[in-house]
């Protein structure tokens, strides 16, 4: 791990308020700290719809936890479709 940020919400109702967004950006800040990277983790509950984003501007594998929560259910009951949009993890 090379770094790590929070979106710096001290309590649980203060996720609503911050933008959709949010993870994305302090992601894609993070890696322009940190370009040598292997891949990126982001989570937060809407992150889901911003990995393929952050794959895109990157070049870099984007994970959420939403993401690998789904992958590992569709391993376990051994479904192989591919799900595009969502990062190369959900792409097959």
């Amino acid at each position: 791990m090379l770094a790590i940020r929070g979106l710096e919400v001290s309590k649980t109702v203060g996720h609503v308020k911050l933008p959709d967004y949010a993870s994305y950006k302090v992601a894609r800040e993070l890696y322009r700290q940190h370009s040598k990277t292997d891949s990126l983790l982001i989570q937060e509950r809407r992150s889901v719809a911003y990995t393929q984003e952050l794959e895109d501007d990157t070049q870099k594998p984007a994970l959420s936890s939403t993401t690998a929560s789904l992958r590992w259910v569709m391993h376990v009951l051994g479904i192989k479709v591919p799900i595009p949009g969502f990062g190369k993890l959900l792409r097959g």
